[in-house]
């Protein structure tokens, strides 16, 4: 087997959450590709943890930050390339260095993430994998709708425009 790329696919850790950090459905990610890179080198595969993210919000660490005390807390091996502001954009760019690697690729997504995850990886050798935990209320409600309207706007052909305005307003570090 080839080495993997494992990667907790990122999902706003900032502090306005309910419940304990430990509990959270991007925390629970962390935890997840942690076991799954033990879990990897028992059986002698190479794996890395990569965060991929570019974003930031106004008044907090960046979104890198969070992701990267997560997983020095649990025991993980990393690296964080601050690129790329939207879903679409980073398994786009996670497919594209998998590639020029040669390296499998693991992703994993939160339960509200995971379909659409799953959509943009159609026809993909990436694995994907699942990790539940208390969402943001704001991103479960984006998380939904979502899950439903992205394919519908890129069998429409209009889901550019729409991830175009996405990185515009976390390129300004300005949220919802």
């Amino acid at each position: 087997m080839r080495n993997v790329i494992i990667v907790p696919l990122t999902k706003m850790p900032f502090p306005d959450r309910i419940g304990p950090e430990r509990w959270a459905d991007w925390y629970r990610t962390c935890a997840t590709a942690v076991a799954l890179q033990r879990a990897y080198e028992s059986r002698g595969v190479g794996s890395e943890i990569l965060v991929l993210t570019a974003t930031r919000m106004k008044g907090v660490w960046d979104e890198w930050f969070y992701y990267a005390r997560a997983l020095r807390q649990l025991g993980g091996k990393f690296r964080v390339v601050r690129k790329y502001y939207e879903t679409t954009e980073q398994i786009t760019g996670l497919l594209a260095m998998a590639k020029a690697e040669e390296k499998d690729l693991v992703i994993i997504a939160t339960w509200l993430h995971y379909l659409r995850v799953l959509y943009l990886l159609r026809g993909t050798q990436a694995k994907l994998r699942i990790a539940f935990g208390i969402p943001n209320a704001v991103q479960a409600t984006v998380d939904i709708f979502a899950t439903v309207l992205y394919p519908l706007f890129d069998q429409a052909g209009i889901l550019d425009p729409i991830v175009r305005f996405v990185k515009k307003v976390r390129r300004a570090h300005e949220y919802w």
